[in-house]
């Protein structure tokens, strides 16, 4: 039986968000593995890809689902390209069931544009970003496929979202 909940997509699709609520209403522990970056390094994650580019924030990363895979009872919310990396997905996929959050490229723009702590998004104008998103999207849907199952949040409330992730886990378990 999967012990934990892993909340998978891309950035501004709402997974720290609905993990807090969620970890709330199962009366579990909630993760952020990017915080747990920024803890381990030091670090805020604009900085380690600033100074040391994006290969040394994947294998921090990489350590954190070591570390996190072990725990039971957790929400765990990764990094958008997380389970880019089969490593990864293999290690939390041994315990956690896998949820994908998904939402249009325009949504997501809306929702991170004010953020300057998107590395992968540091582009300027909104074109650019918005055709970064795209472009990240398609090419990360082949991992983000391979979820237990996706959900969209584009334009939903975030107590629906957590309703509806326990719904499926009742079909899934039931």
């Amino acid at each position: 039986m999967k012990r934990n909940i892993v909340l998978s997509g891309f950035m501004g699709t709402g997974k720290s968000t609905v993990g807090r609520a969620l970890a709330d209403r199962l009366g579990w522990g909630f993760i952020d593995t990017d915080e747990q970056i920024e803890k381990l390094s030091g670090m805020k994650i604009t900085k380690i890809f600033s100074e040391f580019g994006e290969d040394v924030f994947r294998r921090f990363e990489t350590l954190i689902v070591y570390n996190v895979s072990r725990l039971s009872n957790y929400v765990i919310s990764v990094g958008g390209g997380t389970l880019v990396n089969p490593v990864n997905r293999e290690v939390l996929s041994r315990n956690s069931l896998i949820i994908t959050f998904m939402a249009q490229p325009e949504v997501i723009y809306s929702r991170v544009c004010s953020n300057k702590d998107r590395p992968l998004l540091n582009l300027g104008s909104e074109d650019l970003i918005l055709e970064r998103i795209k472009e990240l999207l398609e090419k990360r849907m082949k991992y983000y496929s391979m979820s237990d199952f996706i959900l969209d949040t584009s334009f939903k409330e975030i107590f629906e979202l957590v309703d509806e992730i326990i719904d499926q886990i009742y079909n899934i378990v039931f």
